[in-house]
Parts: structure tokens; sequence; C-alpha cells
């Protein structure tokens, strides 16, 4: 073989080794993202998860837990505080 065949043959082996290192490059660039993003959406269920548990915690219309003294309605005759600043009649 003469050396232009060689370094035809050299090119074509480095350009094929090339494309091999690409092609697994994109493979795992796609595993990582899936991963990332399987990993995301776990995140995101479990902040969901989350503010719907505080949602229900805090929510006016849920009865409350059971060991919480359920606000007292207010007394026949009481009056309203007045207030300590600006124009209280």
């Amino acid at each position: 073989m003469g050396p232009l065949t060689e370094s035809m043959t050299r090119l074509r082996d480095e350009i094929l080794a090339w494309r091999h290192m690409r092609e697994a490059f994109c493979h795992q660039l796609a595993r990582q993202a899936q991963e990332r993003r399987t990993h995301m959406y776990a995140l995101c269920a479990a902040f969901a998860r989350d503010r719907d548990g505080a949602r229900r915690a805090w929510s006016e219309d849920s009865p409350g837990r059971p060991d919480t003294p359920q606000p007292r309605p207010p007394r026949k005759g009481h009056k309203k505080p007045r207030e300590r600043f600006g124009n209280a009649g």
C-alpha cells in the first residue's frame, strides 16, 4: 500500500472512532436526562403531596385534629375590645 492509501485508511478509522464516541456520548446524555427527569417528577410529586397535606391541615373547612381545642363562640353580651389607637368610639 502506498502512503496515500495508508493516510486514507487512517483517516477513515479516525472518523469511525469519533462517530462511535459521539454516539456513545449522545446515548449517555439521553440516559442521564431520563434519570434526571424521573428524579424531578418524583421530587415534584413529593412537593405536591406535602403542599396538599399542608393545605388540608390549615384549611378552615377541615374539622381539625381531635386533640386540638376548637374555638369557642363569643359569649352573649361580650363587647368587642376597643381599639388602642385611632378613633375608637
